[in-house]
């Protein structure tokens, strides 16, 4: 991926968060230029997933992104 994206997430002004993006945005209070979410389908070992793909996650997401502009 490194030689794909040319080392973009190596750059001093990229976070990269790792975690259960809904708590994420529950629990920041930083800003951010851009939220990329890269999520497996939820399945019968993680049905837990299913919370990421829910219209409520992405209102989330939205309204995050009025209030920390």
């Amino acid at each position: 991926m490194v030689k794909f994206n040319e080392g973009a997430l190596n750059h001093s002004k990229v976070r990269t968060e790792i975690e259960n993006g809904r708590n994420f945005i529950e629990n920041t209070e930083g800003k951010w230029d851009a939220i990329f979410v890269d999520i497996p389908e939820p399945s019968e070992e993680l049905p837990e997933l299913s919370r990421l793909f829910s219209w409520e996650f992405f209102r989330l997401l939205k309204d995050w992104s009025l209030v920390n502009r």
